[in-house]
């Protein structure tokens, strides 16, 4: 809708003339210090918990700002001009978008990280779940697999304290003269 927040809405509408904006907090979701070459994967999880018109859909790195509780049709961000991903919609199936190259590149830049859009492809209709649905709470989830390089010895520590003497053992056997 044109003047019309959907920022706390529990479905988030994709296709039909609707699309949805998602955003991911990586800064918050990340060590600090974390490098682009040490996202070793990341992926995109929605849930579609209804599918009216079975068919593609694709994931847009958004380019421009936007707030949740502000953004209407007249004021969307845009996006990029291909699909980061494109995938087919199933219902009630976790549906794991791979996007490693574009969480690095937010990890690289992290003002580049307005988040994506998802956009139905021809006649597909689909709606996910929102972080405010309290029915299903399958809302989008951004997984991402770090590296662990060790870090280098640490010093040696100081020896502790010696502990008291065990118990005396048996005698042994008597040798030979």
């Amino acid at each position: 809708a044109t003047t019309t927040n959907y920022g706390a809405s529990s479905t988030l509408q994709i296709g039909g003339g609707y699309s949805t904006l998602l955003k991911f907090d990586i800064a918050n979701l990340l060590p600090a210090g974390t490098t682009a070459s040490q996202v070793l994967g990341a992926s995109l999880v929605i849930f579609p918990n209804r599918v009216t018109t079975a068919g593609n859909f694709g994931v847009y790195q958004v380019t421009g700002a936007w707030s949740e509780n502000s953004v209407t049709y007249a004021t969307k961000p845009t996006v990029s001009a291909t699909p980061y991903v494109t995938s087919y919609a199933n219902v009630n199936s976790f549906k794991e978008l791979i996007a490693t190259g574009l969480v690095q590149a937010w990890v690289t830049t992290p003002a580049s990280n307005f988040g994506v859009e998802i956009e139905a492809s021809g006649s597909t209709v689909l709606t996910l779940d929102s972080k405010e649905n309290t029915s299903t709470s399958h809302y989008a989830m951004l997984l991402i697999t770090l590296s662990s390089p060790a870090g280098p010895a640490g010093p040696k520590g100081a020896t502790g304290i010696t502990g008291p003497a065990g118990a005396k053992g048996a005698t042994g056997a008597t040798g030979a003269a």
